[in-house]
């Protein structure tokens, strides 16, 4: 019997498993093994010619995400044939990520100094600390509402569009930057600008949600030394915002908070550490979507593309 190699076996639905197996024998180990033709590869494993050594007849890659950099390798290989979220049709993606809704929770964090202010407590207490009052001046907490958020979108895609349909209807205002997007493919995002500068000018809070493509890399960059910005929430990817002008944009005050799904990979601890720890600065592993929900319903999507 033919192969599969799943490195993902304890998110799949019991059924999905009973189906494979009834057709492949699955394979968890990463090891020399040629019964194997198809492998499901999800980040943060990344596809190299290592997998055509270990597995000879491999011939199908399939990946339960959007983003398509780890499989750069895949698709260079002609006796390949990729598949990934990317390859369904936009109806039966909209289920598969609960990436809006995370995008929501960093704005909606972003407003309000509850970060940096549950810090400075956990660094005012002591073992011996007998105090009964555990909480800051109230003044401390003082933030944004939602009537004096002047929302930027960079993307205007589902993710994007997804969010302008959680905000309040009295949010301050919306718009968006996307030259790749026609304007009659963009619902509820707001006024369309024509360049990153007009952005930043009418916002004071930007959601990135940019398509994971190379052109992409230092999308951001100069113009956050250029303008004052609440908070810039970063759920694309770490490449498209420039660390330098990032760093030098926070320590001027130019940028009161960034939060986002990625630790930027070429800053050390050092570099990070004060800024995370004053909270003006959050770090996720790259959750995404993922929810239980999620990562069944996307894992049951893509192996739609098993060979028959």
């Amino acid at each position: 019997m033919q192969a599969i190699y799943l490195d993902c076996l304890p998110y799949l639905a019991s059924d999905d498993v009973s189906r494979i197996s009834a057709r492949f024998d699955i394979v968890e180990s990463f090891s020399y093994n040629p019964s194997v033709v198809v492998a499901l590869i999800r980040p943060p494993q990344v596809y190299s010619d290592k997998f055509i050594k270990v597995f000879p007849n491999l011939r199908i890659i399939l990946s339960d995400t959007t983003g398509v950099t780890h499989l750069s390798e895949a698709f260079l290989n002609n006796s390949l044939n990729v598949y990934t979220l990317r390859d369904l049709s936009p109806s039966d993606r909209d289920d598969l990520t609960a990436a809006s809704e995370l995008a929501h929770l960093l704005i909606s964090l972003s407003l309000r100094p509850v970060l940096s202010c549950h810090h400075r407590l956990i660094r005012s207490f002591s073992e011996s600390d007998t105090t009964t009052d555990i909480f800051l001046p109230r003044s401390s907490y003082l933030g944004l509402t939602w009537h004096d958020v002047k929302l930027g979108f960079i993307g205007a895609g589902r993710i994007a569009t997804s969010v302008a349909s959680f905000l309040p209807d009295y949010i301050g205002s919306l718009s968006y930057f996307d030259p790749y997007i026609p304007l009659s493919k963009v619902s509820n995002c707001g006024t369309r600008v024509s360049s990153l500068d007009d952005l930043f000018d009418k916002s004071n809070i930007i959601l990135l949600s940019a398509t994971d493509d190379p052109q992409n890399e230092d999308l951001i960059n100069d113009v956050l030394l250029r303008h004052h910005l609440h908070a810039l929430i970063n759920i694309s990817r770490p490449y498209m915002v420039n660390s330098k002008s990032l760093l030098s944009s926070l320590r001027s005050g130019k940028l009161k908070y960034y939060y986002s799904d990625f630790q930027p990979p070429d800053l050390s601890p050092s570099e990070l550490s004060p800024f995370v720890r004053d909270g003006s600065m959050l770090f996720l592993p790259h959750i995404g979507g993922a929810t239980h929900h999620s990562w069944r319903n996307s894992l049951a999507k893509i192996l739609t593309f098993l060979p028959s």
